[in-house]
């Protein structure tokens, strides 16, 4: 009877200890992974990804991965994304990044673009002004307003012109307008560096955030703290390290 009871005992113990390790495998990242996704060595990156994916615990040391490459809010996240999504490995982003990745490099989805300190959704005011173009605001109540990330590789780098469909124009950053900030507007133009966007993505406090970064001038969106018909929040580009104020520079970004 003892060694009866001993020995399905040990056998309770065998299969908490399996469960233990099983639970702790599956709770790891890829060092190599990693590695080569910070070096931007997107191709080695790539075939990392196959590897692993041949492994019963392949996806969850992916995913694991990623979400260590956001929480320490590393710069070449979206890039890796993007080569993985134009290689034939669409699958990979589908199960091992968030939701926000695919709205992002799918360039047929709407979403919504939303500042996370200000609560307040990126829109266009409904006026044009004398070259056509349109101010870019924050608004608490155009939650219909949507935009499109149109994506393209340049340089090691995926940028992406902001699109929006309602107006048929594209974000943009221009000339100073006070200190170190930039006027952002839409515009019909949209020929040069400074239509382009590049972006980092944060695991912050429970959020994914996203600091959306202008190609010519490197300067970071913000809410701006004038206020335009009683309602309104004006938006600014602004040379700051984002990743130190994602409170101030984060923004949301969320299906139809």
């Amino acid at each position: 009877m003892k060694l009866k009871i001993l020995t399905t005992l040990s056998v309770i113990i065998a299969t908490f200890f399996n469960m233990s390790v099983e639970a702790s495998d599956s709770g790891k990242s890829d060092r190599k992974l990693y590695n080569s996704v910070i070096t931007a060595d997107y191709d080695d990156a790539t075939k990392r990804c196959e590897q692993l994916q041949s492994e019963p615990d392949g996806s969850y040391i992916i995913k694991n991965t990623v979400t260590e490459l956001l929480n320490n809010a590393e710069s070449n996240t979206i890039n890796f994304s993007y080569k993985l999504w134009t290689t034939g490995h669409q699958n990979i982003v589908q199960s091992c990044f968030p939701l926000e990745f695919r709205l992002i490099l799918d360039d047929k989805k709407d979403c919504k673009i939303i500042n996370k300190h200000d609560d307040l959704y990126m829109t266009l005011s409904k006026d044009l002004d004398q070259n056509g173009d349109r101010d870019a605001y924050g608004d608490e109540d155009d939650h219909k307003n949507s935009w499109k990330f149109m994506s393209s590789w340049e340089s090691n780098r995926v940028y992406f012109k902001i699109f929006n469909p309602k107006y048929n124009q594209r974000l943009k950053m221009g000339d100073p307008v006070k200190d170190d900030e930039r006027k952002v507007f839409s515009s019909d133009d949209a020929t040069d560096s400074t239509s382009q966007w590049y972006l980092q993505a944060m695991n912050h406090k429970g959020d994914l955030l996203f600091f959306i970064f202008n190609r010519r001038y490197s300067q970071a969106l913000k809410i701006g703290k004038d206020v335009v018909n009683n309602e309104d929040f004006r938006i600014y580009g602004e040379s700051e390290d984002a990743a130190e104020k994602p409170h101030y520079f984060g923004w949301l970004i969320e299906p139809m």
